[in-house]
Order: structure tokens, then C-alpha cells, then sequence
């Protein structure tokens, strides 16, 4: 009996150490997308690009697919000027950069979609119109200037059919959409508005996860089992 139980730890001891051993990940990043920069990308701009699809071996199942994107801003300003004589408060303003990246749409499934946002804010008070004039100095006007502001997101997917795409012997296509991005809360007095957009980049990761096949992991045990009981034997 003690020998018995011997022999089935051992074998789920090797069956443990093969997946162990099997599974892994694949990983394509971080690519830097910089418009060839500097200068980055300023504006509203779209495009794709390509990673290699899954093709790690005929025993393997892919089990997940990340996409990670991390977006950078730089520099850029926001001011606003009050022409309003009854009107004083608070106003926040806000400068930054957006950068939506999706994967290929899959049959039945669900598409890998991340948004990323990267924004700098600047608070301050407005007093009512002071001169008539949009100037954007004095009591009635409030200004920033932005230096560098980053935001990292990530979405993945598990089901196989949001998979299948990602599956093949060729490559994977994934569109971006990226933008450049001003607002403001308070609310906005009435008033000049005068923006500099920043500049931006950001790079994307693209991660498979993967194991082999239950078969396998089976045959692994059983030979696992048939050495232990050979090393019992001899």
C-alpha cells in the first residue's frame, strides 16, 4: 500500500513539473509607435500594425492573449480668459493625449479593446472680467502648461473564440486611433480658450499564454509513472 502511494506522488509530481515545464508565454514588446520622432504624434491620427500569430507547436493550446499600451504626453498648454463681469469661481483645465488600440474582430466573439489616457490638470480661480478683453493675464484668466503625463492599460481574452484570430501560421493586425485631448470643468466661464496640444507616443505589448494539450500531459505521467516503477524494480 505505502508502495502504491508512492508511485501516484510520483506521478502527479511529474505531471506537476511537465506543466510546469510546458506552459509559457510568448511576448512582441514593448513596441515604441513615435511617428519617427520627435517629433511624436500631435493630432488626430489612425494606422495598424502586425505581431506574428501563435504558432508554438503542435502539442500547445494557446489559453490567453494580452494587449498592454502605455501612452506618453509631452509639453503642450491650456488658458482660458473670463469675459464675463458676473461671473467668478473655480475652473480646472486639462491637456493630454488618448490612444484607443483594438485586435482583429473574431467571429462570435469579443474584440481586445484598450483606451488609454494620458492627462495633466491644473486648477485654479477666475475672477470676474477685469479688462474687456481676452488677454489671458490677469485675475480673470488661468493658464497651464504641461510637461509629461503617462497612463499604462491592459485588456485580455481567454475564450476560445475570442482566440481564434490570434491562431495561425501568418500575422495579426491590430488598428490604433490616437488624439490629442483638451477639457475643462468648473464650469468654463464665456471667454478665449487657447489651447497648444501635446505631443504623444506610446508603445503596445502583445502576450500569449499557453499549455500543452491534455494528451500530452497525460503521456508525460504515464511515463513518468512507468520510470518510477523501473527505478522500484531495478
Amino acid at each position: 500500500m505505502r508502495n502504491s502511494i508512492g508511485v501516484i506522488l510520483g506521478a502527479a509530481l511529474v505531471l506537476g513539473l511537465s506543466a510546469v515545464a510546458q506552459a509559457g508565454t510568448i511576448t512582441y514588446g514593448p513596441t515604441l509607435h513615435n511617428n519617427g520622432g520627435p517629433p511624436f504624434y500631435l493630432g488626430y491620427n489612425v494606422g495598424t500594425f502586425e505581431v506574428p500569430q501563435f504558432l508554438a507547436g503542435p502539442d500547445d493550446i494557446l489559453t490567453s492573449v494580452l494587449l498592454r499600451v502605455k501612452v506618453e504626453s509631452y509639453d503642450g498648454g491650456h488658458a482660458i480668459d473670463n469675459n464675463m463681469w458676473d461671473w467668478a469661481g473655480s475652473v480646472t483645465l486639462g491637456i493630454g493625449a488618448y490612444v484607443g488600440v483594438q485586435g482583429p474582430v473574431p467571429v462570435g466573439g469579443s474584440r481586445l479593446t484598450v483606451d488609454s489616457r494620458a492627462t495633466e490638470t491644473a486648477t485654479g480661480s477666475v475672477t470676474v472680467d477685469h479688462g474687456g478683453s481676452t488677454d489671458f493675464i490677469g485675475p480673470d484668466s488661468v493658464s497651464m502648461t504641461g510637461h509629461y503625463a503617462t497612463d499604462t492599460k491592459a485588456d485580455s481574452r481567454t475564450a476560445a473564440l475570442d482566440l481564434a484570430p490570434y491562431i495561425g501560421a501568418g500575422d495579426v493586425t491590430f488598428a490604433f486611433t490616437g488624439n490629442t485631448s483638451t477639457y475643462g470643468t468648473g464650469p468654463l466661464p464665456d471667454g478665449g480658450n487657447w489651447v497648444i496640444f501635446p505631443e504623444y507616443k506610446f508603445t503596445t505589448t502583445v502576450e500569449y499564454t499557453f499549455t500543452p494539450e491534455p494528451a500530452t500531459l497525460s503521456l508525460l505521467a504515464l511515463g513518468g509513472l512507468a520510470l518510477i516503477r523501473r527505478r522500484r524494480m531495478t
